[in-house]
């Protein structure tokens, strides 16, 4: 998905579900509006939690096809910790529940 075609869906709907997984985030940004940075523990959201929580959303009549976010913190840091399969996983669970899944990520490597 195209990023005019997602904030063209954002600008259509009337809510959107932003799922913070984690406060970790390698960038210790003096700005950061999530109070997210290093010395947050390396932990995250289960995804027995992001698929009750979809759930719950689906019976409060959020329609198919609503644009999600999973974000942090830095939404790609369960890769950091070993875990290859969680961000698939989230995406999954998203897409069954028939949800559009985004991802919100300023993952930066650097070698400094």
């Amino acid at each position: 998905m195209s990023v005019c075609s997602t904030l063209s869906l954002m600008m259509n709907t009337e809510f959107y579900i932003g799922f913070k997984i984690t406060n970790w985030c390698n960038m210790n940004c003096a700005h950061c509006c999530e109070c997210s940075g290093l010395n947050q523990p390396l932990n995250f959201m289960s995804l027995d939690k992001l698929d009750r929580y979809l759930f719950e959303a689906k019976q409060m009549d959020f329609r198919p096809n609503q644009l999600i976010t999973i974000g942090g913190g830095e939404a790609f840091a369960p890769y950091l910790n070993g875990d290859n399969r969680y961000i698939p996983n989230a995406l999954d669970i998203a897409y069954s529940h028939k949800f559009i899944p985004t991802l919100n990520s300023v993952f930066i490597i650097s070698d400094s």
